[in-house]
């Protein structure tokens, strides 16, 4: 058992999968018409996936110690919450990376619309699935 808070050893063993299914999901939101250029839809979705997949790796590898001694039902509350979280900044980082890095207009903080929705059901599913 590891010592500190987080443990990031686990999470890091993925991130070259982390990498590739970026850069498929690049290729087929390109494909799909959502990208003018096809470098941009491969940044943005490698961020997405490193944001959001990374991110739900390490909360899903470090939640037993987290909660080693409480309930089941605080653990599956808080994966939940925090899950909604991670699917919500990780828009709100698209909406930057879109905004600074490609100039597609300026950036609103909160402007991801139906995004955030989408992103927060997309990393329940994807957390509660890799737990």
């Amino acid at each position: 058992m590891n010592s500190g808070l987080i443990n990031f050893k686990e999470a890091n063993k993925y991130i070259g999968w982390i990498l590739v299914v970026g850069v498929a999901l690049g290729i087929a939101n390109y494909s799909l018409g959502f990208w003018p250029t096809l470098g941009q839809s491969c940044v943005q979705q490698i961020i997405m996936s490193l944001v959001i997949g990374y991110s739900l790796l390490v909360v899903v590898s470090n939640v037993p110690n987290w909660f080693a001694n409480q309930q089941p039902n605080a653990e599956y509350i808080f994966l939940f919450c925090i899950f909604i979280i991670i699917g919500c900044i990780g828009t709100e980082i698209e909406n930057l990376v879109r905004s600074f890095l490609f100039k597609e207009g300026p950036y609103q903080f909160l402007g991801g619309g139906g995004t955030y929705l989408f992103n927060g059901i997309l990393s329940v599913i994807l957390g509660y699935g890799t737990k």
